[in-house]
């Protein structure tokens, strides 16, 4: 009798994960798709829904970022507002890991500031020892400027390699020159596990 009810929860289980990934595999079939097409060339993005967008706009030309809430035949929705693909003069994606590396960029440059700051600090501070033997203090001197230097250096190097994550922005695509937008049903296999992600 144990064996049945357990093989009955079993079947229950398999069925109700059946049903789930049928409703899953459904969902994303019915999805529709924000494509950034090149014109000439063989070249698509694709833009998910429910994924955060940057635009601009022909008339104001500021930046604005939204989440991609749907997509209508010749528009999109951002938080709410429709706005029609000629309105829209350049369109990029707005991801997380663009965020994080930004961060941390900055996180990286104020640190090296701090460490460049303490460095010149150590390098050019007065020596606070006296002595009368010169022998000693030009050893002290150079045991400061040794120390100082390596970490000012240390510093500069932490500041050059933290500003270069703020310099790198998302690809922008412009559709007054090279690219143009659609909505499509269809994504091509290849591109389906970089959309999922």
């Amino acid at each position: 009798m144990k064996i049945k009810s357990k093989f009955k929860i079993i079947i229950l289980l398999i069925g109700i994960a059946f049903v789930f990934n049928q409703t899953e595999i459904f969902a994303q079939q019915n999805e529709k798709v924000l494509v950034i097409k090149h014109k000439t060339k063989d070249k698509a993005k694709y833009l998910k829904q429910g994924k955060r967008i940057i635009y601009w706009k022909y008339d104001d030309n500021k930046k604005h970022k939204g989440k991609l809430d749907s997509l209508g035949n010749n528009s999109i929705f951002v938080n709410d507002d429709e706005i029609t693909f000629r309105e829209i003069s350049k369109v990029s994606g707005n991801t997380i890991g663009m965020k994080v590396v930004n961060v941390s960029g900055g996180l990286l440059t104020a640190s090296g500031t701090l460490i460049s700051g303490l460095g010149a600090y150590i390098l050019f501070s007065p020596s606070k020892q006296e002595t009368t033997d010169a022998c000693q203090a030009a050893m002290v001197d150079l045991i400061k400027i040794m120390i100082g230097g390596v970490i000012l250096i240390t510093g500069a190097v932490a500041v050059v390699v933290g500003v270069i994550p703020l310099l790198v922005h998302n690809k922008r695509y412009s559709l007054e020159k090279d690219w143009e937008l659609e909505v499509s049903d269809v994504v091509p296999k290849s591109k389906e596990k970089k959309l999922k992600d």
